[in-house]
């Protein structure tokens, strides 16, 4: 049995331009059809969109947008950011300063705090009876001299440079997958005068 023969190429593009025309057609056809209904029916143009408005959707809470300028008693500005006081507690602030209704950075009821977050939140009415802070949830909002914070991050990319050069240093010893030993590694620790005694609980 012979194979079918193939059609040509002129065959093929007269095909091709047979079935563009009528797609021409039918998507013609349907656009006289929705003008006619359109002139048929004047509720369409009539009817308002319903748009949905809801500007929370998409905001972070605890986004902070800016920095305390310069000025006399932060030199060099200061660092805006959210603290938990249940750690500061265990942690110690460190330099970190609660922002606290009716100081300079706050204002009387918090109106200078959209310099420093984008939706400041209310003042609670019992607040002063509390501790007067700009909290939300169970964090506060507070502010740290800018050479304290710098100094630390660059004490972190040093720390941590230091910590990934003893890791890749020559004197690592692989004894096998997954066990490194770093410099002298474990050592014989001489009997202390006394001798050893037992852990206390």
């Amino acid at each position: 049995m012979a194979a079918p023969k193939k059609p040509t190429f002129d065959a093929r593009l007269a095909q091709i331009e047979e079935e563009l025309d009528a797609q021409r057609k039918l998507t013609d056809h349907y656009r006289q059809e929705l003008a006619a209904a359109r002139e048929d029916d004047d509720t369409v143009d009539s009817v308002e969109p319903n748009v949905l408005y809801d500007p929370y959707t998409a905001k972070n809470p605890f986004k902070v947008i800016g920095e305390i300028a310069k000025d006399d008693e932060y030199p060099f500005g200061a660092i805006v950011a959210w603290k938990s006081p249940a750690y500061r507690e265990r942690r110690q602030w460190r330099g970190w300063k609660p922002f606290a209704y009716g100081d300079k950075y706050t204002g009387k009821t918090g109106e200078l705090l959209s310099n420093y977050i984008p939706d400041p939140p209310p003042m609670l009415a019992a607040s002063g009876l509390v501790n007067n802070y700009v909290s939300r949830g169970d964090v506060v909002l507070s502010r740290l001299d800018k050479r304290i914070f710098e100094s630390r991050q660059e004490k972190r990319l040093l720390d941590s440079n230091a910590r990934m050069g003893i890791a890749g240093s020559s004197k690592k010893t692989v004894l096998g997958d997954g066990i490194e030993l770093v410099g002298k590694g474990v050592q014989i620790v001489n009997r202390p005068r006394g001798g050893h005694r037992p852990a206390q609980d």
